[in-house]
């Protein structure tokens, strides 16, 4: 196992991504893992589309640690909202799904 997430659905339609983890040796790979984190969000965002609802329908929104905002923005296109709240929206979603898991929604 090099990762796995726990996801909720909040209110029948809201996708939100509870926990995100990597096993860790994959901190120590010099980055042959590079790929896992951007593959789980992918499905997370993939999930989204499948079980979001209504307006919430390809939104995938999670807690970040402080340390972990900028990457998230950076790295995945994750967009900040306020706090520790963040999000990818349904755009952001099909890149990650098309980079790392070769998908074309």
């Amino acid at each position: 196992v090099e990762g796995i997430f726990m996801f909720s659905v909040f209110n029948g339609q809201l996708f939100f991504l509870i926990n995100i983890e990597l096993a860790p040796y994959i901190f120590w790979s010099n980055k042959l893992f590079d790929h896992v984190a951007g593959c789980l969000l992918a499905f997370a965002c993939q999930q989204s589309f499948k079980l979001g609802k209504g307006d919430y329908k390809g939104f995938l929104s999670f807690d970040s640690k402080t340390e972990l905002i900028e990457l998230y923005q950076n790295k995945y296109g994750a967009i900040w909202a306020m706090g520790h709240k963040m999000y990818f929206n349904p755009s952001a979603g099909k890149k990650l799904m098309k980079k790392y898991l070769g998908i074309n929604k």
